[in-house]
């Protein structure tokens, strides 16, 4: 997989739990020592030749464009909600990593933040994304919590009031 990647003059993290950038907002990420997951760039000005050659799996490299669904998560009871529905012990994860792990069941690219009003970013892949949204409302119903739009979001990182009571 590695070896693919070098190809298209691509590195790619040596150890398990590390990710790379590539490009402003794409990533490479170990799945597994043997394979790999990358996500291309958004702006199509970083496009490299891997994505124009290859999409989906070749070897154990797979390649997707950059449409998965991306949520924000903050809050007090943030840690307790990502702990309750992570497959694995996040209070071992280092701070500002993008790690692949099971939340809710779905497949999801995790990073546990330390600046800011959100905690944790993630993502998964679009088919997800309905049924991951859904559990992530209950369980922040539940934990007392309240879920904002994407306009809510931009205007606490800007600093704005919120005019919903």
């Amino acid at each position: 997989a590695r070896e693919l990647l070098a190809t298209f003059g691509i590195q790619a993290p040596e150890k398990l739990m590390r990710w790379m950038a590539l490009g402003e907002d794409g990533a490479v990420v170990p799945l597994r020592r043997d394979r790999l997951l990358v996500v291309s760039p958004t702006r199509s000005d970083e496009t490299n030749e891997i994505f124009q050659k290859i999409t989906g799996r070749s070897e154990n490299t797979l390649v997707l464009q950059h449409e998965a669904a991306d949520f924000a998560l903050g809050g007090s009871a943030t840690d307790s909600l990502v702990g309750e529905l992570c497959s694995m012990d996040i209070s071992c994860l280092a701070d500002d990593v993008w790690i692949a792990t099971r939340l809710a069941n779905c497949e999801v690219m995790l990073r546990r933040l330390t600046k800011g009003c959100v905690n944790y970013r993630l993502m998964c892949s679009p088919a997800d994304a309905g049924f991951l949204f859904n559990v992530l409302i209950d369980v922040t119903k539940e934990c007392g919590g309240s879920v904002v739009g994407f306009n809510d979001y931009l205007g606490m990182l800007k600093g704005e009031p919120d005019d919903t009571d």
